[in-house]
């Protein structure tokens, strides 16, 4: 969190996509309101205002002071602090809340920046997200399956997720440019599981270190242009949240494959 000044005591987030042109000061219209996903602190507009410095950021207790840095945000006209090379940015209304965490806005009627975003963990700069609650989702007229809470900070909300085909048991082929369309599952302790046998739940290491959540030793995935199902007068998520647009679509062009939806052992 951030350490003194006007947002001491904020909680700090970084987005999946961690790439300045992911997430813009580009305007566009959300349920009849102009938004950024990016802005300086005081731009009413931004979604996710950046946090920004003057000088180098100094490290607080607990913060690993070679991870901290900073880049030059030309289109918010400042310094961007950075962790463990993760872009970070501000979310909450006042300090210690942490309604940013494991928040996921992918395409309209959400904000349509394609992503996840996650709080950092002040150890290694990785996603501090927690123990991930693996859960089941019916999607209307059709099957029982695997879903993912996210939006623990408003109120827990499953997502489904999906396999891959070009998996093998407890390995991902999907990285780099696919894990950004495809982003793993993560947890950072033993995932939990209602509704469903714990056994048949894991964990993997990829690449980069993350722990990623597996179901019968594959790797899960969530999908970055998922199509919320949202309460037209009130915004708020419709049960279910999510129906699975991303089911039998195939990987990233070089990748090959297919993702699909996860049917449920209790199904």
């Amino acid at each position: 969190m951030v350490g003194s000044g006007q947002f001491a005591g904020y909680s700090l987030y970084a987005f999946d996509r961690n790439a300045a042109s992911d997430c813009t000061t580009r305007v566009v219209v959300v349920q009849k309101n102009p938004l950024s996903c990016a802005g300086s602190e005081s731009d009413k507009s931004a979604d996710w205002p950046a946090l920004t410095t003057v000088g180098k950021p100094v490290a607080g207790p607990g913060v690993e002071k070679h991870l901290l840095g900073e880049v030059t945000r030309k289109d918010i006209g400042g310094q961007q602090v950075t962790y463990g090379g993760k872009l970070l940015y501000l979310f909450d209304m006042a300090p210690h809340q942490f309604t940013g965490e494991n928040f996921v806005e992918t395409v309209l009627p959400l904000p349509p920046w394609h992503g996840y975003w996650y709080l950092v963990s002040a150890h290694d700069g990785t996603p501090a997200t927690g123990p991930a609650a693996v859960t089941t989702e019916t999607i209307p007229q059709g099957p029982t399956v695997l879903a993912a809470d996210l939006f623990q900070g408003m109120g827990p909300t499953p997502i489904v997720v999906y396999t891959y085909t070009k998996d093998a048991k407890n390995h991902s082929a999907c990285t780099g440019a696919c894990s950004l369309t495809w982003p793993p599952v993560l947890t950072t302790a033993t995932p939990q599981a209602t509704g469903l046998a714990t056994h048949s739940l894991g964990e993997m290491r990829r690449t980069d270190g993350t722990r990623q959540v597996t179901f019968d030793g594959k790797p899960l995935y969530f999908y970055s242009e998922e199509v919320p199902q949202l309460d037209p007068a009130t915004g708020n998520p419709l049960n279910p949240a999510t129906i699975g647009t991303g089911n039998g679509l195939p990987g990233p062009a070089h990748f090959g494959g297919k993702f699909s939806l996860v049917p449920s052992p209790v199904g």
